[in-house]
């Protein structure tokens, strides 16, 4: 585990930072950052990795953060997918992230090490479109009509989602040939073609997401969650 000393880093720039080594499908060897702030604020934690490519026999890395804010004891806690600057803000006291990496290592190859680091200063992330995210699920249908249903994470901070479908490999699902559904213990909360939408809302009852292939093709869905921040 690799971890900095933050005062270091706060008295020269006012901000905190740590670097280390990931290894491709060992999520035992991580990087993590531990910071006591002078006050409760907006900070934004910001990161980059350098996953190297196995080839597709080698498998593929998938790095991914946990970020907990604390206040007073209490802690608020976010996952994310890393990319080379993806910025999730928050607020808090205190702030403790940790990043390794969730890939995969097919028989035979070794997991690669690669550089990750994360950075923390006061302040709040750039306005933008898209919401920090967290990989979900890839699904395959056969011919419909069939559906498969997948719990929506929870105490990580999801708020929304984007469905992308696919029809045989292509991009050519029919109008009504995928239903999304956001499902809670009360029934369905709502329903709409992925192909209308990318970042849905989600209401917070909901606890299931439920994906219905039409079509008399094979069909697959990719699951991308949309996380406050």
């Amino acid at each position: 585990m690799e971890t900095v000393d933050p005062r270091l880093g706060r008295a020269k720039s006012g901000g905190w930072s740590a670097t280390g080594k990931l290894r491709q499908g060992d999520p035992t060897k991580q990087v993590t950052l531990q910071v006591q702030f002078p006050v409760s604020n907006n900070y934004t934690v910001q990161f980059k990795v350098d996953p190297q490519d196995p080839g597709a026999e080698g498998g593929f890395a998938i790095p991914e953060a946990e970020i907990v804010w604390s206040v007073e004891g209490n802690s608020i806690t976010r996952r994310v997918s890393v990319t080379n600057g993806l910025a999730v803000t928050g607020v808090g006291q205190a702030c403790r992230v940790t990043i390794r990496d969730m890939g995969v290592v097919n028989v035979g190859f070794t997991g690669q090490d690669y550089n990750a680091s994360v950075q923390i200063a006061p302040g709040t992330r750039a306005n933008v479109q898209n919401p920090p995210q967290l990989d979900g699920p890839f699904l395959e249908f056969g011919p419909g009509p069939v559906f498969i249903d997948t719990p929506i994470p929870k105490l990580v901070g999801i708020c929304s989602v984007a469905v992308l479908a696919s029809t045989n490999g292509l991009p050519w699902v029919q109008p009504g040939g995928i239903l999304v559904q956001h499902i809670s213990a009360a029934g369905v909360f709502n329903a709409y073609d992925p192909r209308q939408y990318f970042w849905v809302p989600i209401a917070p009852q909901a606890i299931t997401l439920r994906i219905t292939n039409f079509e008399a093709f094979n069909d697959a869905a990719k699951i991308i969650w949309g996380i406050d921040g």
